[in-house]
């Protein structure tokens, strides 16, 4: 087995599973630096999910990617917050204080590499738990499903009375996907956390993909590698008739939930899934405890703390009267209105950004940040006109 060092930046590198990948060159500040970056390349960087993400990446993009994590894993060191015995882990505060102090890069640009970092190794480090038993159904397409009800469900992909409408060979591989897929907790927080809006539609889909899977000439409804049909679904694609845009965001889901069952499927459950569809699997499905995606999420906790304070300033509304607790759930339904139309407005940004863009990953970042905060004050406004805030 050879030894390939991918901190290049000039060069692509192709997956191979009989090589071993490695962050440094011997080169390393101190023996327990080199000790870490030794036990991030075999715990961390080798992990077969793991690898193939970070080899994907843009050459340029990828060596300054393993720049920053080898510079991450030193700070850590140096600050005596790790150590070879540890499972390797980032503390987002402890790299703050680095940056904040005046080291390079500024902020945005390291916390834009931190935080797929961070993502590898929750991949890396996840542990199994039971599931429970017992559990209450519920359908992910479910408008106001929250992940914590999700997480604690046994999850579907179609409400059973759709189901049922369906073709014999159509409902197996739906319920085949659904006991295999929708167990593993990644991938509910794959669809509650990155569908978003969306997740209806990108989820009818799916079901679509399916659907298309058992149109392959060598589909066998007792097998339950279902990844061997994924190339005819992206092959095929065009049988679907729906906005390319939708069918192009919903596959990019639908294959990184596939990603997400390699990594986490025992082959003891795998072998107890039959094609009945009133049986349950002998070996009991686990998921994984939920943690935090990325840092990203404590910008997201901020952003729902400022509209919450929003929606309390909003307390004089001359323009409408003073209805009281009618005016105030006229406000709740306007600002669930706006909200739909300006997250409609900053897709169809995005989409255009994705498809005409050549710029790097940080330029890219940069502008729909700067989109997202001329939308969001624009809203802002346009709020204001009907519900104007309280000047007290």
């Amino acid at each position: 087995m050879s030894v390939i060092f991918i901190g290049g930046s000039r060069n692509s590198i192709t997956y191979d599973p009989s090589q071993f990948y490695t962050i440094h060159q011997g080169d390393a500040d101190s023996d327990e630096v080199l000790d870490i970056y030794k036990k991030f390349d075999r715990e961390v960087l080798n992990h077969r999910l793991i690898i193939k993400k970070v080899l994907a990446l843009q050459p340029a993009h990828r060596g300054k990617s393993i720049s920053l994590w080898r510079t991450f894993l030193k700070i850590m060191v140096m600050k005596k917050k790790l150590e070879a015995a540890d499972d390797i882990f980032v503390d987002s505060n402890v790299i703050n204080d680095y940056y904040e102090n005046g080291n390079k890069p500024n902020k945005e640009v390291y916390k834009y590499y931190l935080s797929p970092m961070i993502e590898h190794l929750e991949i890396a480090y996840n542990k199994y738990v039971p599931m429970l038993k017992n559990t209450v159904e519920e359908v992910l397409k479910t408008r106001n499903l929250t992940m914590n009800d999700a997480l604690k469900a046994k999850c579907l992909l179609e409400f059973k009375d759709k189901k049922a409408e369906k073709s014999k060979k159509v409902r197996t591989i739906i319920t085949k996907f659904e006991k295999l897929f929708l167990t593993k907790s990644q991938i509910i927080m794959l669809v509650i956390f990155k569908m978003g809006t969306k997740r209806s539609t990108y989820l009818n889909l799916w079901i679509l993909f399916l659907e298309l899977m058992t149109n392959c000439t060598n589909f066998d409804s007792k097998n339950n590698n279902l990844s061997e049909y994924l190339n005819f679904v992206e092959s095929n694609i065009d049988q679907i008739v729906v906005h390319k845009g939708e069918i192009k965001a919903a596959l990019s889901h639908f294959k990184a939930a596939f990603e997400l069952y390699d990594l986490h499927t025992s082959p003891k459950y795998l072998a107890s899934v039959n094609n009945e569809e009133d049986h349950e699997p002998v070996d009991e499905p686990r998921r994984i405890p939920l943690q935090p995606i990325s840092v990203n999420v404590e910008k997201g906790l901020k952003r729902k703390l400022k509209v919450k304070d929003s929606v309390n300033k909003r307390v004089s509304r001359g323009s409408i009267g003073s209805g009281g607790a009618q005016d105030d759930a006229k406000f709740i339904r306007f600002k669930k209105i706006i909200d739909i139309i300006y997250a409609n407005f900053q897709k169809r940004y995005i989409d255009v950004i994705d498809s005409k863009s050549k710029s790097d990953d940080i330029t890219r970042a940069k502008l729909l940040e700067e989109i997202s905060k001329v939308l969001d004050e624009h809203k802002t406004k346009v709020t204001d006109l009907y519900f104007p805030r309280s000047t007290a």
